[in-house]
């Protein structure tokens, strides 16, 4: 049977402490990481929060219902709800059950078969300003410059919001966007629409409803002497879908 060698004894550097070891004198990166941290990425910068680009990624889709009208802008008779059996049926002109207290008879309009989509875009992009609304853009440069451009300094610690204004009778639909610690902002949602049969397109002006909103999600927090909450760690994704309702007179 063969015998083992014995083990060399391992062999530390001057200086060094046998089980601890420090990586504090190791050198940054040469060549600097030539790729950004994930989106709407925090850190603690000076004074305030960092936060790294990110983008709101947005859609609208909206499918059109079609209503018709007499020419008193009434609907057509078959278009009336109704609570009673139809002529010529067996329960003619008595009432139908109800199930607490509601007519299990729709409106008829639904009935035409006839609606419609608007086209399907694609994703729209929306670059945030920092800050507030009306602050410098962000950018997505990487060590092009002399400036760290992969974090955006923030204007105190806290709650880091990603905002955005919603206009739909605008051309640009979301109007502003922003990354803030200020978040005295409150949401406030598109108002809804009453249920009825007038003619109604969100996406065009004048159509007698307001169509303003303002939203925001939390992105995480920086404080200082704590450690960072990364609550999102993506672009930010906004896909809504509206109603639209047409009308045409006619018999």
């Amino acid at each position: 049977m063969a015998k083992l060698e014995d083990i060399p004894p391992t062999v530390y550097p001057d200086g060094s402490v046998i089980g601890n070891f420090d990586a504090g004198t190791n050198p940054p990166e040469d060549p600097e990481i030539l790729h950004r941290p994930h989106a709407f990425a925090l850190m603690h910068g000076d004074g305030g929060a960092k936060v790294a680009y990110g983008q709101l990624l947005w859609r609208i889709d909206q499918i059109n219902i079609y209503y018709g009208l007499n020419g008193d802008g009434t609907l057509l008779a078959e278009d009336i709800d109704t609570d009673t059996w139809p002529s010529g049926t067996q329960q003619d002109g008595q009432p139908f059950p109800t199930h607490g207290g509601v007519s299990p008879q729709t409106n008829a309009a639904h009935n035409h078969g006839r609606s419609g989509q608007n086209v399907v875009d694609g994703l729209n992009a929306k670059v945030p300003t920092i800050d507030t609304e009306d602050g410098a853009s962000m950018t997505s440069g990487i060590n092009f410059n002399d400036n760290d451009t992969k974090y955006h300094q923030l204007d105190g610690y806290g709650d880091v919001y990603l905002y955005w204004k919603v206009d739909l009778d605008h051309a640009d639909k979301v109007t502003k966007c922003w990354v803030t610690v200020d978040g005295t902002t409150a949401q406030s949602d598109i108002p809804a629409v009453d249920i009825g049969h007038s003619p109604l397109d969100r996406q065009t002006t004048g159509d007698g409803t307001n169509d303003v909103g303002t939203y925001r999600v939390k992105l995480g927090s920086v404080n200082e002497d704590a450690q960072v909450t990364q609550d999102i760690s993506s672009d930010v994704h906004w896909s809504i879908f509206l109603l639209g309702r047409v009308n045409e007179t006619g018999s």
